[in-house]
């Protein structure tokens, strides 16, 4: 059992306390453990939104910091190739700051994560191993805050949060060809998308397209030399993400914007990088 405790105290936002408790039992010598972890945490607020305000954007010397509690609990097993590791958590978030710049909105988030690391003999006789990873999350997060576009205003109730995928997959090999030369390859996959509460294109049931994106890099290792060529975004796929803050700008292009936000963001194209690297 580990415990810990966090002490904070701040001339303009007093003292705040933050325990946390790990909990671990090993079902055998090394292959199955099982951990049960709680932890609480606090954010402060960014200072954009404590002191820069402008036309579009509120500010409040007031703020005071968001507070989490987390409960997670958590499945490790070893196997020859796979390291598994599973978890099951809930968060609460109280005092959440949101754009408007004040502490008034709740949030309850559980999901799923599974991270996996796997490692397999080379196909290629003599070299190191193939290795990489596989990650999986499913997240289902809600808040007590919810948009009214007619009436141009909040009211509680619970919706959700939205802008967070529901579920993703990330997936990394790295394959050695040579002592010196290795490939890296990786896909990205972002199930289709709902939209936050105070984004206007949620009244027109808008969300983000699923996506599939991959990126792969080549490196080449020389005595104290790393060269590496990568490619991001190899089938230059035209994507979007969801907006940034308010996200209130619309689709209306036909008069002007409703606000300074995009509500959805396009996101970069292919791009190809060629880096050196010298290790003293």
């Amino acid at each position: 059992m580990n415990f810990g405790l966090r002490y904070d105290h701040n001339q303009i936002w007093e003292t705040t306390t933050s325990p946390s408790l790990a909990t671990i039992y090993k079902l055998n010598q090394s292959e199955t453990a099982i951990k049960l972890v709680y932890g609480e945490a606090f954010q402060e607020p960014p200072a954009k939104q404590l002191y820069g305000g402008w036309s579009d954007r509120n500010a409040n010397p007031d703020l005071k910091p968001e507070h989490a509690k987390n409960l997670e609990l958590i499945l490790i097993h070893k196997t020859q190739h796979w390291l598994h590791n599973v978890s099951l958590y809930h968060a609460k978030y109280y005092d959440v700051i949101r754009e408007d710049a004040i502490n008034d909105a709740k949030r309850d988030s559980w999901g799923l994560e599974y991270r996996g690391q796997f490692e397999y003999d080379n196909l290629i006789s003599g070299q190191a191993a193939i290795t990489g990873q596989l990650f999986y999350t499913y997240a289902e997060t809600k808040s007590n805050q919810s948009y009214d576009h007619q009436e141009g205003q909040w009211y509680e109730k619970s919706t959700s949060l939205g802008d967070i995928s529901p579920h993703k997959i990330n997936l990394i090999v790295n394959i050695p060809v040579t002592a010196a030369f290795n490939i890296n390859f990786k896909a990205n996959y972002f199930h289709r998308t709902p939209l936050y509460s105070r984004n206007p294109l949620t009244e027109q049931e808008i969300k983000v397209s699923s996506r599939v994106l991959f990126d792969t890099a080549i490196n080449y290792q020389h005595s104290h030399w790393l060269l590496s060529f990568k490619a991001m975004n190899v089938f230059d796929r035209k994507v979007f993400a969801p907006g940034t803050g308010k996200a209130n700008a619309g689709n209306d292009f036909s008069k002007r914007s409703l606000g300074f936000n995009n509500s959805l963001s396009p996101q970069p194209g292919r791009s190809l990088w060629l880096t050196a690297g010298y290790s003293f």
